[in-house]
């Protein structure tokens, strides 16, 4: 669903044919009625969720959280397709809590470029729409998509919204260069495998391989790292959690630092996932 032209395609003409009100209820429709044909992707989420929650919950509350996440992530991308419109007014009535990124703020206009190693919680091209609201700099390393239309959009779309996209197939050195960049907020989202390093962690009580390389900079170049999600609240509106920095010490090695920093990872992906399952939009095979 994740790499899918003809969903994109869809909400790029609800986005252009319909009031947003109407064009929303319409997105998240269509969520549901991808919730009822998509009979593989519906199970791989269910057995997604089934893991994370512990198989503590009944199979209607699986069937209910799988049905709302197709929805929002539905809506999740016809709100990518109509940030651009939105304009200033929008991104200031639809944050809850402003001043949560104070701190990486003062932090990039001082010259320090920072790291925000994330998942796929929540709306992450909000989040990096709203960095370069706020006036950062705002970079993110991304992987190629499986069919090549679906690239082509989010490029598209990420630099109409003033966001650099970095693909993680460029030379290893444009990449440091570019996160090493003062002032700069570079994004990745770690939970996805991507070329370059890889090393195991243990999260939701089996062990799973995810990329590494933002880790090994971050702890190469003591980068301070953030963990940051936009998710959407009852209000409609989005709260930002963030939590950091953190950096590797001084009486560290490269080895232990990269060992602390997972197990940080780890703790909190799992967290904001159990918090929020039905906004957790990972759509393979956990």
């Amino acid at each position: 669903m994740q790499d899918n032209f003809s969903i994109y395609t869809l909400a790029k003409q609800l986005a252009n044919r319909f009031s947003i009100p109407n064009a929303r209820n319409l997105s998240r429709g269509i969520g549901y009625i991808s919730y009822r044909l998509v009979a593989k992707q519906k199970e791989i989420i269910q057995n997604n969720l089934n893991l994370v929650l512990c198989e503590q919950i009944s199979s209607p509350e699986i069937n209910q959280l799988s049905c709302n996440l197709f929805r929002n992530f539905m809506e999740t991308i016809y709100e990518f397709l109509m940030l651009p419109r939105y304009g200033y007014y929008w991104f200031e009535n639809n944050v809850e809590n402003p001043k949560s990124i104070q701190q990486p703020i003062k932090m990039i206009k001082s010259g320090k470029s920072i790291l925000n190693l994330g998942g796929h919680i929540g709306n992450w091209e909000f989040l990096a729409a709203y960095g370069v609201y706020r006036g950062l700099k705002t970079m993110v390393i991304s992987a190629p998509h499986l069919r090549r239309p679906d690239t082509i959009f989010f490029k598209k779309q990420r630099k109409r919204l003033g966001i650099a996209d970095i693909d993680v197939h460029q030379s290893s050195r444009k990449i440091v260069e570019s996160i090493k960049t003062p002032g700069t907020l570079t994004a990745i989202l770690c939970d996805r495998l991507y070329q370059g390093p890889v090393s195991e962690i243990n999260i939701f009580g089996r062990t799973k391989k995810i990329s590494v390389g933002g880790f090994k900079l971050a702890v190469k170049y003591r980068l301070p790292v953030f963990f940051t999600i936009a998710v959407k609240m009852p209000s409609g509106k989005y709260r930002i959690y963030i939590d950091g920095p953190f950096k590797t010490s001084k009486n560290e090695s490269e080895s232990e630092g990269l060992t602390r920093m997972l197990e940080i990872y780890s703790n909190l992906y799992e967290k904001y996932v159990r918090k929020f399952p039905d906004q957790w939009y990972y759509f393979s095979p956990f």
